[in-house]
């Protein structure tokens, strides 16, 4: 007979005793199995049985201060995310899916062995935690989330795109089954998190945002991601669940914060909500989402809005000038975009004065006050947001800009 560790050398895991926390001859005579430790059963499935927690949380339930199941308007959120035609589709067609799996690194080893599967549902929101208690049960734990899947429209995960949905498409291919997901949108909230957070939040990992955004903090149940797979490797070795009440906990707290994270950035982008306050960092990362997206008047007023709100650091208040300005240099309106580069100017920005040298120089041909601007950019230093290629340019540049105003200037 096979043994596991054949099993899983087949599969291209590392087993070994490196960092997995040893096991005292006390709890190696304890077999916890894993319906004492998580509620839940055996569901066959027509390659044999998969074990699989089911949770429902109600209609009021709040998920830090956000309530976790009013679907929101996801107009904006669809079109950000390209794909707009997920904004026809039901409440109830959307998944939210996170798995953990047997290693972090990805690679053909690896495989999940819990995968959580959140939707709406009449009575709240649904959760199916999903377990491979042995890696040779494979197919049946992959059959059970085929067949759950193919009920939905939509993918909603937390860097999904990058690890999760393609590792679970591995498995799929790997067993010759279809690729369910390929038929699904998929919103990734990493993605947008960046987006909305990152001049705010030092960290977007989702525990991060959970703090920050959600107003919630998770108990001493919760284990970190890095000890989850070795967790489940110890699981393997000794066959006692007991260590992995913290990975389910863990496995929950990720997808009811995602799907309560999905309903609020719908929110926040389609501004359906007059009185949410918004810090004005926010409030500018929205603008440029909006810009970005051509939709000028509503990026005009939140560029306003952010810059009168009081609380943007120094650097962020230019770089948001510096936005707000450009819509109004691409429409002609010289003055106006010339007006906001004086304000940030006035903070020592070299950026702004750049554009005034500019401006000064081809739109007013007054080549003395172009030359003075340059020297200002030249005084105020390169913008410590600038990239490399940037920060190279920046000398010769405006060398070059005095050399040709001073000759202009020179009878």
């Amino acid at each position: 007979m096979e043994s596991l560790f054949d099993r899983l050398k087949s599969l291209g895991v590392q087993v070994g005793a490196k960092q997995v926390p040893a096991h005292s001859p006390e709890a190696a005579s304890r077999k916890v199995t894993i319906q004492e430790v998580v509620s839940g059963e055996d569901v066959l499935t027509p390659f044999g049985p998969v074990f699989v927690s089911r949770k429902v949380y109600g209609p009021a339930t709040l998920q830090g201060s956000v309530p976790l199941c009013e679907f929101r308007d996801v107009e904006i959120l669809a079109e950000w995310n390209r794909t707009p035609e997920i904004a026809e589709h039901h409440p109830y067609s959307y998944l939210f899916l996170d798995a953990e799996t047997s290693g972090l690194s990805g690679g053909a080893g690896t495989f999940a062995f819990l995968v959580g599967i959140g939707f709406l549902s009449p009575q709240g929101f649904e959760l199916h935690q999903v377990f491979l208690r042995d890696p040779g049960m494979e197919a049946a734990f992959l059959a059970y989330i085929e067949q759950l899947a193919a009920r939905f429209k939509v993918i909603v995960s937390f860097n999904g795109k990058a690890f999760d949905i393609p590792l679970l498409n591995t498995r799929f291919t790997l067993y010759g089954f279809q690729n369910v997901f390929s038929e699904h949108a998929h919103v990734d909230l990493l993605q947008l998190a960046r987006r909305l957070w990152r001049d705010r939040l030092p960290s977007r990992r989702l525990g991060s945002l959970e703090t920050e955004i959600l107003g919630l903090e998770r108990t001493t149940e919760e284990v970190p991601g890095w000890m989850v797979p070795e967790l489940y490797i110890d699981y393997l070795d000794h066959q006692d669940a007991g260590p992995l009440q913290g990975v389910f906990y863990h496995n929950e707290m990720d997808i009811v914060s995602m799907a309560a994270l999905f309903h609020l950035c719908a929110d926040i982008l389609s501004q359906s909500n007059p009185n949410r306050s918004l810090h004005g960092l926010d409030r500018a990362a929205l603008a440029r989402l909006y810009e970005d997206l051509g939709r000028i008047p509503q990026a005009l007023a939140l560029y306003e809005s952010a810059l009168q709100q009081g609380d943007l650091p120094p650097i962020n208040f230019a770089q948001t000038l510096h936005r707000y300005a450009r819509i109004f240099k691409r429409r002609g309106d010289w003055q106006t975009a010339a007006d906001l580069w004086k304000r940030a100017a006035d903070l020592g920005d070299a950026e702004a004065c750049i554009e005034l040298a500019k401006y000064c120089e081809h739109q007013l041909s007054c080549p003395a006050e172009a030359f003075t601007w340059a020297q200002r950019a030249l005084q105020a230093g390169i913008p410590p947001h600038w990239t490399p290629a940037q920060c190279r340019d920046f000398d010769s540049e405006i060398h070059k800009r005095l050399s040709r105003l001073n000759r202009l200037l020179t009878p």
